[in-house]
C-alpha cells in the first residue's frame, strides 16, 4: 500500500449523526477504521413549524464536534458533511450549519431529496458487504427520520427514484402521541404512508426483475446505515 490517506464524512439526519473514517487505498479503494452513530433528534418540531429547537442545534452540533475530534485523532485529513430533510425544511437551519463550519471547519452540503437518493443508490451498489447482484435490477428504499427516498436501478445505473415526505422522526410526531403507540395510531400513521399525497411511484420497465434492498430503518444506532457518508468516501477518495 503506498500514499494511503485518511477521510471522514458525515451524514447530519432527522433523527441521527453518522460519522465513517476510512483509509483510501490504491486504486480508490476504502478500509473502514472507525463508524460512529447518535441519535441527536435534529428534526424534532420542525414538521410542525419548519425550525429547528434550539436544544437540537445544541446536542446535534456538540455531537458533530465530538465525531470531528475523533476523525481527525484517526488522522483524518479531509472530512465531507452532508445535511437531509431537516435541514431542507428548517428555516433556521443556517445556525447549525454555521456552527459546523466555525467549530469544526467543515462546510456542511445540503443534499436535495432526489441526490440524497442518489447518494443512497451509489452507496448501496458500491459496498462489497450488501449480498447483491450487481448485475441485476434492484429497488434500494432508504428510510430516514424526515424523508424516504426510493430508487430503482440495474447494471446501467439508476432509472428511476423518488424522495417522499415520509420518515419515522415526521409520522410519529404527526400521528404517535403514546408510548407504547396505540393500534388506532399505528394505523393512521400507515393510512397516511399510503396516502397519494404522500407518496409517489418509481416507475419500472415491466421487463425487469426487481430484489429489494432496504437501507437504514432510523430507529436506533445499532440499525443506522452509513449510506450518505459511505458514498461520499467514496468519492472523496477518487480526488484524493
Amino acid at each position: 500500500m503506498t500514499d494511503a490517506k485518511i477521510i471522514a464524512a458525515l451524514d447530519i439526519g432527522t433523527n441521527s449523526v453518522k460519522a465513517t473514517v476510512a483509509t483510501v487505498l490504491d486504486g480508490g479503494a476504502i478500509d473502514v477504521l472507525e463508524e460512529m452513530s447518535r441519535v441527536t433528534r435534529l428534526g424534532e418540531g420542525v414538521d410542525s413549524d419548519g425550525r429547528l429547537r434550539p436544544a437540537a442545534i445544541t446536542r446535534t452540533l456538540d455531537t458533530v464536534v465530538e465525531f470531528c475530534a475523533k476523525a481527525r485523532g484517526l488522522g483524518a485529513f479531509r472530512i465531507s458533511g452532508v445535511g437531509t430533510s431537516a435541514l431542507r425544511d428548517a428555516a433556521n437551519g443556517r445556525e447549525l450549519l454555521d456552527g459546523v463550519r466555525e467549530r469544526c471547519g467543515v462546510d456542511v452540503e445540503v443534499v436535495t431529496g432526489l441526490r440524497e437518493a442518489e447518494l443512497a443508490y451509489r452507496a448501496v451498489t458500491a459496498d462489497r458487504q450488501v449480498s447483491l447482484d450487481r448485475s441485476k435490477p434492484v429497488l434500494i428504499f432508504d428510510i430516514g427520520g424526515g424523508s424516504t427516498e426510493l430508487i430503482a436501478g440495474d447494471a446501467s445505473g439508476i432509472r428511476n427514484h423518488a424522495s417522499l415526505d415520509i420518515g419515522a422522526v415526521r409520522l410519529t410526531e404527526r400521528y404517535i402521541k403514546s408510548d407504547p403507540p396505540a393500534d388506532a395510531e399505528v394505523d393512521r400513521a400507515a393510512a397516511a404512508a399510503r396516502n397519494p399525497a404522500m407518496s409517489a411511484s418509481v416507475a419500472v420497465p415491466a421487463s425487469l426483475r426487481i430484489r429489494v434492498a432496504t437501507s437504514a430503518a432510523t430507529g436506533s444506532d445499532a440499525a443506522a446505515a452509513n449510506l450518505t457518508a459511505l458514498r461520499l468516501l467514496r468519492a472523496a477518495s477518487s480526488s484524493a
